[in-house]
């Protein structure tokens, strides 16, 4: 089987308003995309942020991405499997990326900042809960890929602005 490389846009350039993050008590996930039917070798997530609010100088922004499954008896189960670093009020427009290796595939994986984390020793192979936006910032888990991915966005501060942003996803397949 020959390689093959998806791009997938998880979110095209929004504006995401303060009204929308208070509504959504601070979490917003965004729309899922289903992955082929192939085994995944890794991959690379970009987050794209051009303004956001500043106001009170203590706005924070976290973006989640996470994996999930859906099982025959039609339950639904979600996993992180990184997180960018955090965007705080202070911080100018930013660019980062994440990649994510699949768990036979063993390395390191950086972000664009110039953090590298490995894939933590005592980390538990099976998924024993249905949890989003539990990763630590600035980390990335070699992993299992499930059936779709997808992220959120979790605002935090005295009162998340408005936030405008892009996610994209290149994933390569074996």
């Amino acid at each position: 089987m020959s390689g093959l490389t998806q791009r997938y846009c998880l979110q095209r350039n929004i504006t995401l308003s303060a009204a929308a993050l208070t509504a959504a008590s601070g979490t917003i996930h965004g729309s899922l995309k289903n992955l082929l039917h192939r085994p995944v070798v890794r991959g690379a997530f970009y987050l794209d942020i051009t303004s956001h609010d500043n106001t009170n100088a203590n706005e924070t922004y976290d973006f989640f991405i996470w994996t999930g499954t859906d099982f025959p008896n039609g339950n639904r189960r979600y996993w992180d499997i990184g997180a960018f670093t955090q965007v705080s009020g202070a911080t100018a427009a930013v660019a980062q990326t994440l990649h994510i290796q699949n768990t036979g595939y063993p390395g390191t994986h950086t972000i664009a900042d110039g953090t590298v984390t490995k894939h933590p020793a005592n980390q538990a192979d099976v998924i024993t809960t249905s949890t989003r936006c539990t990763t630590t910032a600035a980390f990335a888990l070699h992993g299992y890929f499930g059936d779709f991915i997808g992220y959120s966005i979790v605002g935090g501060g005295t009162t998340p602005g408005a936030i405008v942003y892009e996610v994209i996803a290149r994933i390569d397949y074996l």
